[in-house]
């Protein structure tokens, strides 16, 4: 029987590999046998967070564009959107996808006004 902790993120290690839970908890579970565990694609937030903690030039910030996948996801949301096809959870994820492109937009143009101010 192996001993599963999950940290803040809602990782754990299981036998040198790592599994995602859903619910954050800091609870302790028992796993009766080792698991074959795949980690969840990182959402586009969590793509521009942990970009920002890498402390980024001002050219990197503006040099910036969405990962593949996230890029195809967008492409799905907006062409259900189009069509009317979207289911409401779905029509939430497109509403934060454009929240979050308003603020890298943002970002990019408070980088080009400090590199313009830095000349």
């Amino acid at each position: 029987m192996n001993r599963v902790h999950y940290g803040e993120r809602g990782l754990a290690t299981i036998n040198e590999g790592f599994f995602y839970k859903t619910k954050f908890s800091t609870e302790c579970y028992q796993a009766e046998e080792p698991m074959a565990v795949m980690m969840p694609e990182p959402n586009p937030t969590e793509e521009v967070l942990d970009f920002l903690l890498s402390a980024p030039t001002p050219e990197a910030v503006i040099a910036l564009r969405p990962s593949p996948v996230a890029q195809e996801r967008l492409r799905y949301l907006l062409d259900g959107n189009r069509n009317t096809t979207l289911n409401d959870a779905e029509r939430a994820e497109l509403e934060n996808y454009l929240q979050l492109e308003h603020f890298v937009r943002r970002l990019k143009i408070r980088a080009r006004e400090k590199l313009a101010a830095d000349v």
